[in-house]
């Protein structure tokens, strides 16, 4: 990945597909989560397992790391790759609030949009450590290059 493929702004509209799917397997999994706990349980539950580790901490705070990381070595811009660090966020309100209709969920302690802003402070801080690596991989072997 060359150091002129970074920009700001998305080049294509297909950028936003990686945010927009991102939130999508978040709610995809827990969704499927909650399928088999209905099934197995007889009541609409989300099996230990599901939550943690899948959901927390790997989908909400370690996946935005290699997700970050695969759009800047893609090409995609800094914008996109912010975007999917939002993501955990966006999904963990959905998330809450569908708990919250659906019953599962009686909404806890702390408010949802707190919780969500949260998530989407770590995905950000995260997708952007992913950005550093690619870049800091690019110094790295330019300068192993050069040598």
């Amino acid at each position: 990945m060359p150091i002129d493929s970074l920009h700001l702004l998305p080049r294509d509209q297909r950028e936003w597909l990686l945010p927009v799917g991102f939130v999508g397997l978040i709610l995809l999994t827990y969704l499927l989560g909650l399928v088999v706990g209905t099934v197995t349980n007889g009541e609409p539950t989300l099996p230990r397992v599901v939550y943690r580790p899948i959901l927390f901490p790997g989908l909400f705070t370690l996946a935005p790391i290699g997700v970050g990381a695969a759009n800047t070595y893609r090409g995609a811009s800094l914008a996109s790759t912010l975007a999917a660090g939002v993501a955990p966020g966006v999904a963990f309100f959905l998330l809450a609030r569908g708990s919250l209709l659906l019953g599962v969920s009686d909404g806890g302690d702390a408010p949802a949009w707190g919780l969500a802003v949260l998530f989407g402070g770590v995905g950000v801080a995260g997708a952007l450590a992913g950005v550093l690596l690619v870049v800091f991989g690019w110094a790295i072997q330019q300068w192993l290059g050069d040598s």
